[in-house]
């Protein structure tokens, strides 16, 4: 990967500049040394590893696409459970502050085991995420957002954050699709060094940190604007395949979104997470998604490494901008 960049940033040194202002890219190769090496893991038998950190957000991702050829367990029948109190919404569910939210597509809820001050569940009415259709997704989105306004003017919250964890790979304790709705009073220390961090970099150089990371990366190839909506694959992902969006999620936007989403089930996303900024002061409208894999594996995706230090990935962040930027 770092030949690719080099040659990229070589053609132009002012971007190359804003690159390297950022970004740090470490590269080594690596060979496996047994003599029977090359007859029993041919596959593995030479290795790159790149490095690459954010030195501006303090964040670090190690790519190795033969990770991606490791044997893996897998589970064999993907498990469902029988629980879904949203396929009985009446009698299984209960109002939260707002009261009664629905509309022909969804439904808002109270959610029992509460992450945030104000923490409530938004459920499709279909059961199925593949039965869902782009009319389900916006006006979903418009009753989430109808959601976050009322919270924020009734009770003067901070933030609003929109989480969407599909399949039980990605955390989710239900299989039937449905959003988790949050809002503080308070600003998450994630988003608050966030701030902290971006306003540095503006005070140091003039400049807007998202402006500068999207220029560059959309001279990479690794970005694409449509309309007002930026679309980006970040260098230090925190998992497979991830994709970044830049814009409030209403219903033109929510629209390139869902096309997006469209290419990127064909690709993998049977399982994800995605975290969305409904509202924030000092940070635009941000949205992060990023691909769990194969509901049926039964290894986690997340290990030491992950845990305690940065991310691993098996994939390569410009296949992923070839598949759904340029078909």
């Amino acid at each position: 990967m770092k030949e690719i960049l080099e040659k990229k940033l070589n053609s132009n040194s002012e971007i190359k500049k804003i690159f390297e202002r950022i970004f740090e890219v470490e590269e080594y190769q690596v060979n496996l040394v047994d003599p029977r090496a090359k007859e029993i893991f041919p596959q593995f038998l030479n290795q790159k590893i790149t490095i690459i950190r954010n030195k501006i957000l303090k964040t670090e991702t190690i790519f190795n696409y033969k990770r991606g050829k490791r044997h893996l367990p897998q589970g064999g029948e993907i498990f469902k459970d029988d629980y879904d109190p949203f396929c009985n919404g009446e009698a299984k569910t209960i109002n939260d502050e707002l009261g009664r939210m629905e509309n022909q597509s969804a439904k808002i809820v109270a959610n029992i085991s509460k992450m945030a001050p104000f923490h409530s569940v938004l459920f499709f009415k279909k059961h199925e995420l593949d039965d869902l259709t782009e009319k389900d997704f916006l006006q979903a989105l418009e009753l989430a957002n109808d959601w976050f306004k009322k919270v924020r003017e009734k009770f003067q919250t901070k933030i609003g954050i929109l989480i969407w964890n599909f399949h039980y790979r990605a955390g989710a304790s239900i299989y039937h699709p449905h959003f988790q709705l949050l809002s503080y009073y308070h600003l998450p220390s994630k988003f608050e060094n966030l701030i902290f961090l971006t306003e540095n970099y503006r005070q140091t150089y003039n400049t807007s940190y998202f402006d500068d990371l999207f220029m560059v990366l959309e001279f990479l190839g690794l970005a694409k604007k449509e309309n007002d909506f930026k679309i980006w694959l970040n260098l230090t992902p925190i998992k497979q395949n991830e994709i970044n969006f830049e814009g409030k999620l209403e219903k033109a936007n929510g629209e390139i979104f869902w096309s997006y989403f469209q290419k990127l089930k064909k690709i993998a996303f049977q399982s994800f997470n995605l975290l969305s900024l409904a509202f924030i002061s000092k940070l635009p409208n941000l949205t992060f998604l990023v691909d769990r894999e194969e509901p049926s594996k039964i290894a986690s995706d997340f290990g030491s490494l992950e845990v305690f230090m940065n991310s691993v990935v098996s994939y390569n962040p410009f296949d992923l901008a070839e598949q759904i930027f340029n078909n």
